[in-house]
């Protein structure tokens, strides 16, 4: 039974500094990097992943992106794992505020005054969710190039699985929530944020598995938040957040469900900006976390490794906050559920997706075959390589001359969600060599386009 091991940095805020403040920041995650290499080798083996929980960009732009997806590619370089082995979830700044127009504010102002039946209302209509997500564009394409998939229709930000064995039996899977769906252009209220239903509600996970729910704000932040930690205290073991920029932890024992471990981030590099509402004055200026999973039996045991950037020695040093003295790591054991696994049942709410019509289009789901772990990671990488380096109308050819897509489908009506579908299906359809084979043309005539200017 092996250990799992994650590099867990959040609001990092890429653009949001120029001048000497982008100089001194630049260095600061150049040197996270440099300890994140320095920590796996003391450590005697690579990390398997890496957790971001929100506020990667700052402004929500391409430029940002490009920026957080070249260093997070040397992250997972440092930390010896693939540079596909990254969960993201959204933060406020991962939303474009420009692209929040009149229609969108309407609805953002609306759902925050009527509450989630207003929401729920707005989920059902195809302008209205268009309106309402036009924000997370640029997000949306980043997201995908790691396979987290936001949801368009008022869904949840994606997930991952990792398995402790070889036999895949048992294993975390990784859960992201959307917290800045009712994040408009002004800044976040506590308390008047949402989940909605359609997140809150989610399956619990198969036998064996133990889920790690990742957002961006704490729950404190959302208006349901009493529903929301019903489900999410019955069917997850961790909950993971950023946003308030200081770090901590605490486990709790809910009667019948055993141990609960709440785990706030702080940020790899906070904004220049005075606290906002709700965020300490007294912030960590730059922290990270390294966290290791060890299944033991009926325990679940964490190892939180905190990391403090210290001013004197300008680099990155293990934290001794709440630590005692000689140690370098929390270390929990979280006991499982007293009661039996739940098993999957039919309470989470359906989402509606544009994507329904479109996914028969290539071939029966009986003919689907499920991958093969060396399949699903040479399809990571094709993913990567899809939404990173080709063009929305590059990407609609590859998809509609394989047939994952009907050929009169337009441009205006794809979406990255349905790309994410089209492209497991091709893969589950034993397309996956053919789906590699365009990839590759269309980026060398991308090439050999740019060589000819």
């Amino acid at each position: 039974m092996k250990c799992l091991t994650f590099v867990h940095v959040s609001d990092i805020h890429f653009g949001q500094e120029r001048g000497v403040p982008l100089v001194t920041n630049t260095d600061i995650r150049d040197r996270l990097i440099d300890d994140v290499e320095s920590f796996v080798k003391q450590l005697g083996r690579p990390a398997d992943g890496a957790i971001v929980t929100g506020d990667i960009a700052y402004s929500g732009t391409k430029p940002e992106y490009e920026t957080a997806s070249g260093w997070l590619d040397k992250l997972a370089a440092a930390g010896g794992f693939s540079r596909t082995e990254v969960m993201v979830v959204p933060g406020n700044h991962d939303l474009d505020r420009g692209l929040v127009g009149d229609s969108g504010q309407h609805l953002v102002d609306k759902i925050v005054d009527k509450g989630e039946d207003q929401l729920e209302l707005y989920l059902h209509s195809d302008t209205d969710r268009q309106a309402l997500y036009a924000k997370f564009s640029e997000y949306r394409l980043f997201a995908g190039s790691y396979g987290c998939a936001l949801s368009d229709a008022g869904g949840g930000s994606g997930e991952k699985s990792f398995y402790f064995d070889v036999a895949r039996t048992r294993g975390l899977r990784l859960l992201g929530l959307n917290t800045a769906v009712v994040c408009g252009r002004s800044s976040d209220h506590v308390g008047k944020l949402l989940l909605g239903a359609r997140q809150r509600i989610f399956q619990p996970a198969k036998d064996g598995m133990e889920t790690i729910v990742l957002m961006h704000h704490p729950i404190h932040w959302c208006a349901d938040e009493t529903l929301a930690l019903e489900y999410i205290l019955a069917r997850s073991r961790i909950l993971m957040c950023g946003h308030e920029h200081v770090p901590n932890f605490q486990v709790d024992e809910i009667q019948g469900r055993g141990s609960y471990l709440t785990l706030r981030a702080g940020a790899a590099t906070p904004p220049e900006e005075k606290p906002k509402e709700g965020e300490s004055k007294e912030m960590a200026p730059y922290t990270y976390n390294i966290i290791e999973f060890r299944c033991d039996g009926d325990h679940l045991e964490v190892r939180l490794h905190p990391r403090d950037w210290d001013a004197t020695s300008k680099k990155f040093k293990a934290s001794q906050r709440d630590m005692a003295v000689g140690k370098t790591c929390h270390i929990m054991k979280l006991r499982c559920h007293d009661d039996e696994p739940i098993s999957e049942d039919s309470t989470a709410v359906s989402v509606p997706n544009t994507a329904e019509g479109l996914e028969g289009s290539m071939t029966t789901v009986e003919a689907l075959q499920e991958p093969s772990p060396d399949d699903a990671v040479r399809l990571a990488n094709i993913r990567l390589k899809f939404f990173r380096h080709l063009s929305l109308p590059q990407r609609l050819s590859v998809l509609t001359t394989l047939g994952a897509l009907p050929a009169t489908i337009s441009e205006a009506l794809l979406t990255v969600t349905i790309e994410l579908k089209a492209l497991d299906r091709l893969v589950r359809a034993g397309m996956l060599e053919a789906l590699e084979k365009q990839v590759a043309e269309q980026i060398n005539q991308q090439k050999m386009k740019g060589a000819g200017k």
